[in-house]
């Protein structure tokens, strides 16, 4: 094997294990049953958006998410994904996604992906991750495995 052949097969891993790798479970660094939270995170949507599909799931746990401040739908634990389209929620520019959780038992976590399309085909996901942000601001969110790894997740709805 050339090292050519050999670089490019590694960036092919890299690049297709980055996009499998969303979204996380994600909670704080210490789960109990009693936990209340608010998960946040910030992104940028460009003009032209073509379709905003969301999907969200609550393990021991349920969430309420807002876009923009606007109620978008929730997730009650234990219970099935939720879908929606989410393009009339969303504006060109900043945008602002919030789950607002309530732990249901020991071990709770929840997980989000938000696929974007614009006009021109270019996709973008966010996805819930250990880069998220959460109130009070000194609790830290930490990501306790890959969703995206799991069959069920990409099964059509």
């Amino acid at each position: 094997m050339n090292m050519r052949t050999f670089a490019t097969g590694l960036l092919l891993a890299v690049f297709t294990q980055s996009l499998s790798a969303q979204p996380h479970w994600v909670w704080l660094s210490e789960r109990k049953a009693t936990d209340s939270l608010t998960l946040k995170h910030a992104f940028d949507v460009p003009a032209g958006l073509k379709s905003a599909r969301l999907r969200l799931v609550a393990d021991y746990a349920s969430a309420r998410h807002t876009i923009n401040g606007k109620a978008a739908g929730a997730a009650e634990p234990y219970g099935p994904v939720l879908e929606l389209d989410a393009a009339g929620l969303l504006r060109p520019g900043r945008n602002e996604i919030r789950l607002v959780c309530k732990a249901a038992a020991d071990s709770p976590a929840v997980a989000l992906q938000l696929e974007l399309a614009d006009a021109r085909g270019k996709d973008m996901l966010v996805s819930t991750s250990g880069d998220w942000t959460a109130d009070p601001a000194s609790a830290r969110v930490v990501g306790y495995g890959d969703l995206g790894l799991e069959k069920w997740w990409s099964l059509s709805p």
